[in-house]
């Protein structure tokens, strides 16, 4: 992967900092384990700003269109990703709320020393994807099936009667 843009969470939210860019699908590592070819990319846009309390918080955007496998045909099925997820980040980690206290549209972390860029950008992606991608009902097209074809008989030995070996006979 290239050189990826790192901010200070602090300092980007103190100045109102704005942060967009595109980059290929392939030039994440982990989403492009899940990615069917070299095609796709991802556009994500990030916003910074102190809430009431001086607490930085960040506003991550992000789109991006590629190929994956379909787990009913192993074919490629086209995702479609658009996601925005406000963070807030707290000083010291005893102040975030439990579980159950938590704001369902805001996500509280405590504040790291730098944040990579590119890194944010491909959780919220992989968090954004099906679990099971597939297509949609009718759209798989299952592989081809020599077994299928009503005038092939396929034994598990046919093969080896092309490969020229004698046959015995039984004496």
């Amino acid at each position: 992967m290239s050189e990826q843009p790192v901010i200070d969470v602090r300092e980007f939210a103190q100045s109102n900092g704005r942060l967009a860019g595109t980059v290929a699908a392939a030039s994440l590592a982990r989403l492009s384990e899940l990615l069917t070819d070299d095609g796709g990319t991802v556009t994500y846009g990030i916003s910074g700003r102190l809430d009431d309390d001086g607490s930085p918080r960040l506003l991550i955007d992000v789109s991006s269109r590629f190929a994956v496998r379909c787990q009913r045909c192993l074919g490629p099925v086209l995702q479609e990703v658009a996601a925005r997820r406000e963070l807030r980040f707290v000083a010291d980690p005893s102040l975030l709320p439990e579980v159950a206290d938590e704001a369902a549209d805001v996500d509280e972390l405590p504040t790291p020393a730098a944040m990579r860029v590119l890194d944010w950008v491909e959780e919220e992606i992989l968090l954004a994807l099906p679990i099971s991608p597939r297509h949609d009902e009718g759209g798989c097209r299952p592989p081809p099936n020599p077994a299928s074809d009503s005038h092939a008989v396929v034994t598990p030995f046919a093969r080896l009667s092309e490969l020229g070996f004698p046959h015995q006979k039984d004496e």
